[in-house]
């Protein structure tokens, strides 16, 4: 496999923690439109290994100093920072064209403004890495509607000024952003807090943007209100972003050995040497674990997550899905499988790493070497 083509394409995610994640929240108003947001983003950010900074109630130059301060230490040292994120939680609009949020006594910070402090030229310490923005504003004053739908069946290596940026809006420009008027929850923080904890370890940044999107314009209570949303995303990211920190350039720097006895050991054809599966003697239909196992949305109608049983019983090593949200959020769905599979319904390899931070850690990955499908976890990061 040609890693070298990976990493041109895949951006860098190897310290931890990843960067700095910036939480902007306005209680003024009313304090439960931003403790319960705040706490999810907080959650999300922290579940992804980023160091959280909030910044409640701020006016403009309280913000713009903030933003400044963070900046200057990016650039003293810009190698333990692979990304950075700002999250606002408040009121926006728009006024002659211009999107703007606003700020302790309606004080207006326009997004253009924001953005263009983290260019490539005014903060050279993440120039090429990725900028997320998770924006929870208005965007204008228009209410949204549904319809009922009746259907038939080379990455540049250059890195210009306003590149590299990610910018995640609850709704289209023009319209409403909407909170529950009952407990001031965003749905559409929720959600993004359940995309990106329970998918990030499967998929890049802009695929969970898109699942966001389409459970945003599907939400039920939304549209039982006569209200709808349409999440919307801008993007300048010249790569794949995963959060997950293996595939931005770990990965090709491993070299796997044998865990098990010597008699176990078989050569694949790439010369890896891998597990004799004794565990599982009798073979797999895999087709069958794909359809049965490998798609389960729990009762909260999220996908599970794949875990490894580490108790000390008759369950021990063995696969079994799970609610993907945090502690203390779950719903008590669980289901037991087989065994660990890969995105392309094989099953993974278990290996060790052998050199550097990581050595002796164990490890899965895809096993069909005619096309791997990229599918990489930690052993210690899916035991439950």
């Amino acid at each position: 496999m040609d890693w070298s083509s990976d990493e041109d394409s895949i951006y860098t995610m190897i310290n931890k923690p990843r960067g700095i994640a910036s939480i902007v929240y306005m209680t003024d108003d009313d304090p439960k439109y931003g403790e319960k947001n705040r706490q999810w983003l907080k959650e999300m950010w922290e579940g992804l290994d980023f160091q959280v900074i909030e910044v409640n109630n701020p006016n403009k130059d309280e913000l713009t100093h903030h933003l400044e301060h963070w900046k200057s230490e990016i650039g003293r040292s810009p190698s333990k920072h692979d990304c950075f994120s700002f999250s606002f939680i408040g009121h926006g609009g728009i006024k002659n064209g211009e999107e703007y949020f606003l700020l302790r006594n309606q004080e207006e910070y326009k997004f253009i403004d924001l953005y263009a402090k983290f260019s490539a030229p005014l903060c050279p310490g993440l120039a090429g890495k990725p900028k997320l923005f998770i924006l929870q504003a208005c965007r204008g004053a228009q209410n949204g509607i549904s319809v009922e739908l009746f259907t038939s069946a080379s990455p540049s290596s250059i890195a210009t000024d306003m590149s590299d940026y990610f910018i995640l809006q609850p709704c289209f420009i023009g319209y409403k952003s909407y909170f529950n008027s009952q407990n001031g929850q965003s749905p559409f923080i929720e959600t993004v807090k359940d995309v990106f904890l329970g998918e990030y370890r499967d998929n890049d940044v802009q695929t969970m943007a898109t699942n966001i999107t389409r459970k945003i314009s599907n939400n039920t209570p939304l549209l039982k209100d006569g209200k709808s949303q349409t999440t919307t995303i801008t993007t300048t990211l010249r790569k794949a972003l995963y959060f997950d920190g293996i595939r931005g350039g770990i990965l090709p720097r491993f070299k796997s050995i044998h865990l098990g006895a010597s008699n176990n050991v078989k050569k694949s054809k790439d010369n890896r040497k891998t597990f004799k599966d004794d565990t599982t003697s009798n073979k797999v239909d895999t087709k069958k674990v794909n359809a049965d196992e490998k798609d389960f949305l729990c009762k909260c109608g999220l996908q599970a997550k794949q875990r490894l049983s580490k108790q000390d019983d008759e369950n021990k090593g063995r696969v079994f899905y799970r609610c993907s949200k945090s502690k203390g959020m779950q719903c008590d769905f669980i289901h037991w499988g087989n065994k660990l599979m890969c995105k392309c319904s094989t099953p993974a390899l278990k290996l060790v790493t052998s050199k550097g931070g990581n050595k002796g850690r164990v490890f899965f990955q895809c096993s069909n070497t005619h096309k791997n499908c990229r599918f990489f976890r930690w052993e210690d990061s899916i035991l439950e």
